[in-house]
């Protein structure tokens, strides 16, 4: 069995996902493996990456039950178990369409593939003596902020997506109670390609994604463990 503990991060090639693969691979006490449905993207993040720490990469696209399937096998050859999994991969479409083509591509990767990934590495969690679920998602999912008409941007699919991945999480998180501990984290408006240009994110007031990074490794670390009930962040919760 691993001494260090083992950290999947579902799109740990780009974004948020990369900087906490750095913030958690600068500790000795984690071994990372990078999820990435691009090979040739993942392989770079692992180039930059493994002066750091101990890191690996794995094929996986959430949207591929064959992908996932290798991915689970590939894990339990190398590691044994997991330790804790953050499905951090999804995409972010800013158009203010409702079409059903959109709603099913988006839903595709920000929620069934979080329940497909999930539901497939749960054998390896239930491996690990203390086993961490994280979900990322969005104040944009929040159902309370949008009924009380707080002026939110016309990112109506993402919305929908992220609030359905929040009630997912609330049933993990009752499914799982006493055996994994379920955490659903805000990581802040940052400057990444998820929603466009990061440049102009930046500009827009995005921050950096490298201090996101930092905060959820402190959630991995356990300082939040307390917040299970909660949609986290940083400076504390947003409502459901």
């Amino acid at each position: 069995m691993c001494a260090q503990k083992t950290v999947l991060i579902t799109g740990g090639n780009g974004g948020i996902g990369y900087a906490t693969a750095a913030a958690l691979a600068a500790s000795p006490a984690y071994h990372v493996i990078i999820g990435s449905r691009s090979l040739e993207k993942g392989k770079t993040a692992l180039a930059k990456l493994s002066s750091k720490g101990s890191v690996s990469l794995v094929q996986l696209d959430v949207t591929d039950a064959t992908s996932i399937a290798a991915a689970v096998a590939t894990v339990e050859k190398d590691r044994g178990r997991l330790d804790t999994l953050i499905n951090n991969a999804g995409v972010g479409p800013t158009s203010p369409s409702l079409s059903v083509e959109l709603l099913r591509n988006t839903f595709e990767t920000n929620v069934f593939g979080v329940a497909a990934v999930t539901d497939a590495f749960l054998p390896l969690l239930r491996k690990s003596l203390d086993p961490r679920l994280i979900h990322v998602t969005s104040p944009l999912g929040s159902s309370t902020l949008r009924a009380s008409g707080a002026p939110l941007p016309p990112f109506h699919t993402y919305e929908i997506s992220k609030a359905a991945l929040n009630m997912l999480a609330l049933i993990h998180r009752d499914l799982f109670k006493g055996e994994i501990k379920v955490i659903t984290l805000d990581p802040g408006f940052n400057a990444t390609n998820l929603g466009g240009d990061p440049e102009a994110m930046r500009r827009g007031g995005g921050g950096d994604p490298a201090k996101a990074g930092e905060f959820i490794k402190s959630v991995v670390e356990g300082k939040r463990d307390a917040d299970s009930n909660k949609m986290i962040n940083e400076g504390g919760s947003i409502p459901w």
